[in-house]
């Protein structure tokens, strides 16, 4: 297949798969950091990527309207300059709609592109564009710096391997770095949808060595992996998961020999791993396993409900530790829910929320436990 290593694989929706990395051949026919394979393993020689990349990519990401996103160390794409990062169309060529300009001045680790089609970059650049953004930045559809989301002229001090965006926003961070504007962050910390620091989210200690890559579950929860052996003060073989509010999720407790380098999400709940490890909870697993994950916890049952002058009190049954959505509707017929924000992260068999809505003629309400 290829002559040198593959950094990062994406799949189409029709099963076609994007690779991307430091080869310069598949199947002995050039094709430099960037090729597409069809669903058999053979190339797909539709995907003419010319020369493509002059160095390693390490990231590519797939946009809904079938582009694709590369970053990595390279500093031109077929002949074009193009710096850290590129978009390319569903042929192989290069996007000329999408222009970085000077783009980043070092490496892209990760690229991933958000549902408004905006693309995050992390890695080791201190500059965009020749604007100053350290180890992250948020990038338009067209290729220019999204000025709104600042991380600040200090920002992190070290690497940033992975930048991932949750579904409100806001933005989880994992690398080699130790602070962010100068706040202790030991190598995972989450920012605000402005770029700036989200002190609500509190890992302590954080992980004693780097941060390779993130997951975020549907409920909140982070899955942490790395080469780390700590997470905030607790023993952790280089995998965690933290609530939503940065501490230690004691209830998840695997753990590998050796570092691991991927992580992705199933859509039933589990987690897949791969690394450099052989053993996974001491049993034998060799650089790829399978993690069940568990989130089990009773349906909440409402125990309270009060309304008064605009405003509406609810309580309801819960679990520690454990995500719960409140939502209202102002008919049933058909209901159409809102979810309240925050989410509320329950601390005892009961938990409790108050909704102001002094414009409302009516609402009905209802509690979920997250995911649902």
């Amino acid at each position: 297949s290829v002559d040198f290593g593959i950094n990062s694989v994406a799949v189409q929706p029709d099963g076609k798969i994007i690779i991307g990395g430091g080869f310069t051949t598949y199947q002995g026919v050039s094709r430099n950091g960037i090729a597409r394979i069809n669903v058999d393993g053979t190339l797909d020689t539709s995907f003419t990527p010319g020369t493509g990349v002059n160095d390693q990519v390490t990231s590519v990401a797939l946009q809904s309207d079938g582009k694709i996103v590369l970053a990595g160390y390279f500093t031109t794409y077929n002949g074009t300059a193009r710096s850290g990062v590129a978009r390319v169309n569903t042929n192989g060529t290069l996007d000329v709609t999408f222009i970085p300009g000077s783009g980043v001045n070092f490496s892209v680790w990760s690229a991933s592109v958000l549902t408004n089609g905006q693309i995050l970059l992390g890695g080791g650049f201190t500059t965009y564009n020749s604007v100053t953004r350290r180890g992250v930045a948020l990038i338009n559809t067209n290729g220019s710096l999204d000025s709104s989301f600042n991380p600040g002229s200090v920002s992190v001090n070290n690497l940033v391997r992975m930048a991932i965006a949750q579904p409100d926003g806001k933005v989880v961070i994992g690398g080699d770095f130790t602070t962010f504007n100068s706040i202790s962050r030991n190598r995972i910390a989450r920012l605000n949808a402005d770029g700036t620091l989200d002190t609500t989210f509190n890992p302590g200690t954080g992980a004693n060595s780097s941060v390779m890559v993130l997951a975020v579950q549907p409920n909140g929860k982070v899955i942490v992996a790395g080469s780390f052996t700590t997470m905030t003060g607790v023993p952790r073989s280089h995998i965690a998961r933290l609530l939503p509010n940065g501490s230690l999720d004691t209830n998840f407790g695997a753990g590998t020999d050796n570092t691991i380098l991927a992580a992705a999400l199933q859509t039933d709940g589990k987690v897949v791993i791969g690394g450099q490890f052989v053993s996974v909870n001491a049993a034998s697993n060799v650089r790829l396993a399978r993690l069940l994950l568990n989130d089990s916890a009773p349906a909440p049952t409402i125990n309270t409900f009060s309304a008064s002058g605009g405003s509406a009190s609810l309580t309801w049954t819960s679990a520690a530790n454990k995500i719960y959505q409140v939502a209202y509707t102002p008919s049933l017929f058909p209901a159409s829910w809102t979810a309240l924000i925050p989410n509320v992260i329950a601390t005892n068999i009961t938990a409790s929320l108050s909704d102001n809505a002094p414009n409302a003629m009516q609402r009905w309400y209802r509690v979920a436990l997250l995911p649902f």
